[in-house]
């Protein structure tokens, strides 16, 4: 009896413990980390040239597009939706942007989280000013606006 008692005892101690480290981990979490480490008074104005847009699985999961700067090579998370709907983020390879967001590092890498996305012509706004991504949704011919979703399909 006593030896469970004790195990208990350790349990409660260093479930804390545990708990900080899968938060800075990014252990169970979804895009709960990337809303944290979104912090709008940090955003910067990133302008370049689009070398192409590339989709893939690794953290953070969805469509990254890639600007080439006069300070070299910026990957811009711009999430899974950006390229979906009626109206999906469309760019050429060397089309002149312009994209607001905040660099964080995941996995060891810079990451700008773009918040929009400027051409010439358009703005994409990607994510809310708290970072979360938005669903898209047209609201007029020079500005597309995202509807934010939660999980399990409920709109806000």
């Amino acid at each position: 009896m006593r030896a469970i008692v004790r195990v208990c005892a350790v349990l409660a101690i260093s479930a804390p413990m545990f708990a900080s480290a899968a938060q800075q981990t990014g252990i169970g979490a979804t895009s709960k980390p990337f809303r944290r480490t979104y912090n709008a008074s940090q955003e910067i104005t990133v302008t370049g040239n689009v070398r192409g847009i590339s989709v893939h699985g690794k953290a953070p999961a969805g469509a990254h597009l890639l600007i080439t700067t006069s300070h070299g090579l910026i990957d811009a998370h711009v999430g899974s939706f950006a390229l979906r709907g009626s109206q999906p983020l469309s760019l050429q390879t060397g089309e002149q942007v312009s994209v607001v967001g905040v660099m964080t590092w995941i996995d060891g890498s810079p990451i700008l989280l773009a918040r929009t996305v400027s051409t010439g012509t358009k703005t994409f706004v990607i994510r809310n000013e708290r970072g979360a991504l938005l669903f898209p949704r047209a609201s007029s011919a020079r500005q597309l606006r995202f509807k934010a979703v939660n999980r399990g399909g409920e709109q806000q």
